[in-house]
């Protein structure tokens, strides 16, 4: 039987999960973040979205050769030529420094009261005031939804008592559809956005969790990166030392 959705009755939890919901929420993060899958495979590398060329900002692309993966700045590739950062890093060469660095910071922070203490510094984070200000974005369109209510009322009182004729009422009513369908687009995006940053909060406020879980990673895969990852910054070849910087946040 079809019934609307109001009607539909939710129970949560009933059946085991196929993954754990925290992996869940990582994923659905994911999504929103910068992601693009190879073409020929449709696969979304592990890397995806989160390598940036510390020289001129833009992201910086997979391909292949015969014998390796590389990953170089797509300001050099496709024809442009427009960073000076042109040598490419090796992508098993980049998993390995990730996969150490993350292991240094397991091993480092593995310590009961520090995780506490960043949980507590993070509960003032910056995702924070982010919901506060979407929900006050939210608040003032909705009074403003509803002066644009009580608009309409007067202008049927208008049509009715003679004041408009039919066709300035149709004209007005166009208009007042289209601000009406304006003020639900945006309240629609600030929803997300607000349910956006509230999984991003959560993520930060499970440090303990994330922490319990892994203890020393032998490799990467794409949710061991969404979890510990924000960006990877990758600056250009120092000449006189034949060596680059590699920022990890």
């Amino acid at each position: 039987m079809n019934k609307p959705k109001s009607k539909w009755i939710r129970i949560e939890n009933t059946h085991e999960a196929i993954i754990d919901e925290e992996t869940f929420k990582k994923v659905q993060i994911a999504m929103k973040e910068r992601t693009k899958a190879i073409k020929t495979t449709g696969i979304i590398h592990n890397f995806s979205g989160k390598v940036f060329c510390k020289e001129c900002g833009r992201y910086m692309r997979k391909k292949n050769s015969s014998k390796h993966e590389y990953l170089v700045c797509s300001n050099n590739r496709d024809g442009y030529d427009d960073c000076e950062n042109k040598a490419s890093i090796r992508y098993d060469e980049l998993e390995r420094i990730v996969l150490d660095a993350i292991n240094k910071k397991i091993k480092a922070y593995y310590d009961e009261e520090i995780l506490e203490q960043e949980k507590s510094k993070n509960n003032q984070n910056r995702f924070t005031s982010k919901i506060k200000s979407l929900e006050h974005q939210k608040k003032e369109i909705l009074k403003k939804k509803e002066k644009t209510n009580n608009y309409l009322k007067s202008l049927y009182e208008d049509k009715v008592n003679g004041i408009i004729n039919n066709e300035q009422f149709k004209e007005l009513i166009n208009n007042y559809n289209t601000e009406e369908a304006r003020y639900n687009n945006r309240i629609k995006a600030i929803d997300e956005e607000i349910n956006y940053y509230k999984a991003k909060k959560e993520t930060l406020e499970t440090n303990k969790m994330l922490f319990s879980k892994y203890e020393q990673l032998e490799s990467l895969n794409r949710i061991i990166i969404e979890e510990f990852i924000d960006k990877i910054y990758i600056s250009k070849i120092n000449t006189e030392t034949n060596t680059r910087n590699i920022q990890i946040k």
